[in-house]
């Protein structure tokens, strides 16, 4: 499993492809060839670069934030032979469980603002939350941890 954090790659390559269910789908392939670490890019293990893969969605809302992220990489619009501008971007790689196993996922990091839900949002979420959850033992409350255990040695 890659490192979590933030590394600088190239688009290296990129295609048009759909998913198992049929959505259309773009594959970008970076070379990554550093990774940041304490605030400088390091390279990576002996200098070596790696390759990674972003896939980005054209399902339903999806698509106008694909559609951002390959002008981001400055794509020619050719999904035949895609080109992509010459210049390095920053990507995350985070962790997601995926039908049981963990993965990498590698894409631009989230540079957006988030606004907090609308109350008929909150209302449809809490009741979509309590019809899945329909009979469930109610959790066990959250306690605070304890102070740290001075005889474990660090």
């Amino acid at each position: 499993m890659d490192a979590l954090g933030i590394y600088l790659a190239e688009a290296e390559s990129g295609f048009l492809s759909e998913a198992n269910n049929g959505t259309a789908r773009f594959e970008m392939k970076w070379k990554i060839t550093k990774k940041a670490e304490n605030g400088a890019w390091v390279d990576l293990t002996d200098g070596e670069s790696m390759e990674r893969t972003s896939y980005w969605s054209f399902s339903g809302k999806a698509e106008k934030h694909t559609l951002a992220k390959l002008d981001k990489v400055g794509f020619d619009g050719n999904y035949d032979v895609p080109k992509f501008a010459d210049i390095q971007h920053q990507i995350e790689c985070t962790h997601s469980t995926y039908e049981g196993s963990t993965r990498s996922d590698w894409d631009f990091p989230w540079d957006g603002e988030s606004k907090p839900a609308s109350d008929g949002v909150k209302t449809l979420m809490t009741a979509k939350w309590k019809n899945k959850h329909q009979g469930d033992a109610a959790p066990p409350p959250a306690t605070p941890p304890g102070p740290p255990d001075e005889s474990i040695p660090f």
